[in-house]
């Protein structure tokens, strides 16, 4: 789960026209995480980064 703080500084931040990107994982448990769909995500990410600018 998100804590307020991160939805709120992502939102802000959107608002100032800067992109960002969050991350989901439960530190308790492993299994919530996936090395390839985090691979995944920064690579569209960074291709919507170039796409901008």
């Amino acid at each position: 789960a998100l804590s307020f703080g991160h939805i709120h500084t992502k939102n802000r931040l959107a608002k100032l026209g800067i992109p960002s990107l969050i991350f989901e994982s439960d530190m308790a448990d492993p299994r919530l995480w996936s090395d390839a769909q985090v691979k995944t995500r920064i690579h569209a990410f960074l291709e919507l980064m170039e796409k901008q600018h």
